[in-house]
């Protein structure tokens, strides 16, 4: 109900589109011009689509993909001087390997989920008030506490993380160790490539987003013990719990109880890989898994 809203307008636009990268960077910069700090947390909130972007608008069809967004904040970073404390996506399925990577040089902490958000999105007064009273609190336990405001507004249907940018290049060191001795492993990489494993990992609304620590874990599962790939496997798994994400929350909906989300998802294809648009991201650049996607694929077609 918006006549509740007593606070007065900041500033009416008729040319607003929420699609548009220059605007994002605009809105912000207006901002900081008005409302200097010494820390800035940047919240989008609007649809999100994982790796196909964020921020549609219903006027213009426009919206941000994911390299432009990462384009923008780098924008912002250069107007702050410095990095952005905290970048968050008040948006569905943000939360993937390939998103967060390409945000990695322009904030500190980044906060999404890897399933949908619920329909009133973060709880602002509760995590806004919690910041007034401590308004020195420093990124990584801004992130926690929207994490945890977030998860204690619903009973369900809350899936929200916040991860440590300074641990995405580790991650993707552990990451491509993993890819490196699975390929070595022929019974490894025939379990990884499996269709029935991948269909049965953990994922979200969109169906290719998957949760990372189960698919990981279901790999292990299928193999004997003592084996390479088990430890390389047991050592993503400590970095992404010990060192990549601070804080997690998992309250799956009650529509979809075979989904459990760990923090961090990472897209794994059924039938088809998206070249067009995955392999844009700095991820796919900086890592083996688009290599080892497309040797998956391979795999099946045999």
């Amino acid at each position: 109900d918006t006549s509740k809203i007593t606070s007065p307008v900041i500033f009416p636009s008729n040319e607003a589109d929420m699609g548009s990268e220059a605007h994002l960077v605009r809105f912000v910069k207006r901002g900081l011009r008005r409302y200097p700090a010494q820390k800035v947390a940047v919240i989008l909130w609007n649809h999100g689509a994982g790796r196909l972007g964020i921020s549609y608008d219903d006027v213009s069809g426009n919206y941000m993909e994911v390299d432009k967004l990462g384009a923008a904040l780098a924008l912002i970073k250069k107007t702050l001087g410095r990095n952005i404390d905290v970048f968050a996506t008040d948006a569905c399925l943000m939360q993937m390997a390939g998103v967060a990577y390409e945000f990695k040089d322009s904030a500190e902490v980044i906060v999404g989920s890897e399933d949908e958000i619920a329909d009133n999105g973060y709880p602002y007064c509760a995590l806004l008030s919690q910041l007034s009273a401590d308004a020195g609190m420093d990124a990584e336990a801004l992130g926690r506490v929207m994490v945890d405001a977030y998860g204690a507004s619903y009973r369900a249907d809350a899936t929200l993380s916040a991860l440590r940018t300074s641990a995405l290049p580790g991650f993707v060191g552990a990451l491509n160790n993993w890819v490196m001795a699975v390929k070595a492993d022929r019974q490894a990489f025939t379990a990884a490539s499996d269709a029935s494993l991948v269909a049965a990992t953990s994922r979200f609304s969109q169906r290719e987003s998957k949760d990372l620590f189960d698919y990981l874990e279901r790999v292990e599962a299928s193999l004997p013990a003592s084996q390479p790939v088990k430890d390389a496997g047991a050592a993503l798994r400590d970095y992404l719990s010990s060192r990549l994400i601070i804080h997690n929350v998992a309250k799956p909906a009650a529509r979809m109880p075979y989904t459990q989300a760990r923090g961090l998802a990472i897209y794994i294809p059924g039938l088809q890989y998206n070249s067009a648009n995955y392999e844009k991201l700095a991820f796919t650049g900086a890592s083996l898994w688009d290599d080892f996607l497309l040797d998956m694929m391979r795999e099946r077609l045999k």
